[in-house]
């Protein structure tokens, strides 16, 4: 991952329990929608204007499955969106993890 990143984790609560790679931000799927205001208040802090093409945002869930579908609705809206898979996965590469939901 290029080290000016972000990474989204967009599992649910009752997944966080093994916890997060550390400096991910948090957006439940169960919460994306295009009518979401959660939804909307979490892109409205994500990089913005030519930073958005510049700034990879990598996406992961339990699988890859549902990162896989966030992606899908980053990038039309111009975002640099990547699906990174499944959290264990990304642990096991020796990403740092950390307890607790961060967010933007």
């Amino acid at each position: 991952m290029e080290p000016n990143a972000l990474l989204v984790d967009v599992r649910e609560a009752s997944e966080l329990a093994d916890g997060m790679i550390k400096g991910a931000l948090w957006m439940p799927t169960s919460k994306i929608s295009e009518s979401s205001q959660e939804w909307k208040a979490f892109l409205a802090k994500l990089p913005s204007g030519d930073a958005k093409m510049k700034t990879p945002v990598y996406v992961y869930c339990r699988s890859g499955a549902r990162s896989g579908s966030v992606v899908a609705l980053l990038k039309p809206l111009g975002f640099r969106a990547e699906n990174a898979g499944g959290f264990s996965e990304l642990k096991r590469s020796g990403l740092p993890v950390t307890v607790g939901p961060e967010t933007p």
